[in-house]
């Protein structure tokens, strides 16, 4: 869960577009990220992996130890029944990432 100290408004330059956008700060040392609400505003369009240059070795483990996973073939879950009940009265509702 992250948690939220606060937020503010910032002065944005990408190249020659200037805005001024919402900036969330939030606790603990973590990697900075670009929240998808600045991508409009800043022109930016994002499809997919360009390019993938090496396999960190930690990845490479979890490749190999779990190499019956990460195959081509469509696997199917084997573990115990799941049910979800859903309230037919409830209107599904879109949320960002991280709420």
């Amino acid at each position: 869960l992250i948690k939220v100290k606060g937020s503010c408004s910032v002065n944005v330059q990408y190249g020659n577009i200037h805005r001024t956008l919402a900036l969330i700060v939030a606790k603990g040392h973590c990697p900075n990220l670009l929240g998808l609400n600045w991508f409009e505003p800043l022109g930016i369009h994002l499809s997919g992996v360009h390019h993938l240059t090496s396999t960190p070795p930690q990845i490479s483990e979890v490749l190999r130890k779990y190499r019956s996973v990460f195959t081509e073939e469509l696997g199917m879950y084997v573990g115990k029944p799941v049910s979800l009940d859903l309230d037919p009265n409830v209107t599904p509702i879109c949320m960002k990432a991280r709420k």
